[in-house]
């Protein structure tokens, strides 16, 4: 259980302060994870660890969906490098 939850995690904070590289940097990462599981615990084990995988993916983009209502509301700036929100929209500073 507390491997879902970590990969969660890692996903929402991923989602909510950084870019897609980052996400595909974490896939990647959880991909080596994969392998080494089926590697030394079988291939039963490994269709945790791709669930997990989807889990990083949708904690990313919960995050994003946070980080763009706290954006819209006011309770966070956006910034430059930062994951822009759903509607990928830049707000200017006028």
């Amino acid at each position: 259980m507390l491997f879902f939850f970590l990969h969660t995690s890692v996903g929402l904070v991923a989602g909510a302060f950084f870019r897609v590289q980052t996400l595909v940097m974490l896939a990647l990462l959880v991909l080596v994870e994969v392998v080494y599981v089926e590697a030394s615990r079988g291939p039963s084990v490994a269709l945790w660890a791709l669930g997990a995988e989807a889990l990083l993916q949708c904690g990313y983009f919960g995050g994003v969906c946070a980080r763009d209502m706290l954006e819209r509301s006011g309770l966070a700036l956006r910034t430059p490098g930062v994951a822009t929100g759903i509607s990928g929209q830049q707000s200017r500073s006028d």
